[in-house]
């Protein structure tokens, strides 16, 4: 008895298609007139994953030659978003080291944003979740085994910044090993604060910096309810505003990539956050290390409700 692919519930359907790549969900359109509706089927992109292959192509054209530098395909993704970004609800940029093809994705989606809300098709408060994961820790030339920090910088956290400004209706944002300058990292998070004060539920910002930071903007968010941070991105005063804060989880989070310099906050600190805080307010510590015996934990003294992770 012959199976009949063509006629697969759309529940089903959507469920394979959401465990396939874009490629294989591009290719797989194309196999017959169904599954090539199937493809738009809104479930499917409620998540898109995004990393520096997405939608490329390969610089020259010579045939066998192995190619290492890859560009944006701009008819391709232009094509892609106006067939279904109006699905995305979730978008989780990959690590990659194609630092070029992810500065131009960026522009390319604060163009496609610009364009639904000039043509009142669609409001780019349909994005209710950004995740964005650097590869800060890059080999070094001179010595492949050894590890050096580089952040996001220069053009492309600035055109990170005009992406993130067309989407305000974010509910959840994570940032993860951006390794910014302080300036760089106190404007971002004045934009956030700003543009997000209201939307925001969910942030995590897990090395936003290397170096002592404290990032009091935070305070501006009054609805948020779960905050991630590295520990060089909180002080004592911080605690203070926290302590006062609708906050019900603190996550004070490390990885491989976190100084191994950096200092806790105070006893007094924490016993005012203490007295003053909600019972409501959890506090976690959490380390998550890529490499072994990397990543000691910062005991934070007298913090309350605390549950190591």
């Amino acid at each position: 008895m012959e199976s009949d692919w063509t006629s697969l519930d759309d529940l089903i359907m959507e469920k394979i298609f959401t465990m396939l790549s874009i490629g294989d969900r591009f290719n797989a359109s194309m196999v017959c007139q169904r599954w090539s509706l199937c493809f738009d089927l809104p479930k499917v992109w409620r998540k898109v994953d995004i990393d520096g292959y997405w939608l490329t192509k390969p610089i020259g054209c010579d045939v066998g030659k192995i190619h290492s530098s890859r560009i944006l395909d701009y008819g391709q993704i232009t094509n892609c978003l106006h067939r279904i970004g109006h699905h995305f609800r979730w978008i989780n940029i990959r690590q990659t080291e194609h630092f070029a093809s992810l500065y131009q994705l960026f522009v390319v989606f604060e163009s496609y944003f610009n364009k639904m809300l000039e043509n009142k098709l669609h409001q780019s408060s349909n994005i209710s979740k950004f995740t964005f994961k650097f590869p800060c820790d890059q080999p070094l030339d001179s010595d492949p085994n050894g590890i050096k920090l580089f952040g996001i910088g220069g053009q492309l956290i600035g055109s990170f910044k005009k992406l993130l400004s067309k989407m305000p209706n974010l509910c959840e944002l994570e940032l993860v090993d951006l390794v910014l300058e302080r300036y760089e990292a106190n404007s971002l998070m004045d934009q956030i604060s700003i543009g997000l004060s209201q939307s925001l539920k969910v942030l995590s910002i897990i090395n936003l910096t290397v170096n002592h930071c404290p990032l009091q903007q935070i305070s501006m968010l009054s609805n948020l309810e779960i905050l991630k941070i590295s520990p060089q991105n909180i002080d004592d005063s911080m605690l203070r505003l926290i302590a006062v804060s609708k906050l019900k989880h603190l996550h004070i989070v490390q990885n491989e990539n976190t100084p191994k310099t950096v200092m806790p906050c105070t006893a007094k600190a924490w016993t005012h956050f203490k007295r003053v805080a909600s019972e409501n307010i959890h506090v976690h510590l959490e380390t998550n290390s890529n490499r072994n015996g990397e990543c000691d934990l910062v005991i934070q003294p007298e913090a309350p409700f605390i549950v190591f992770q």
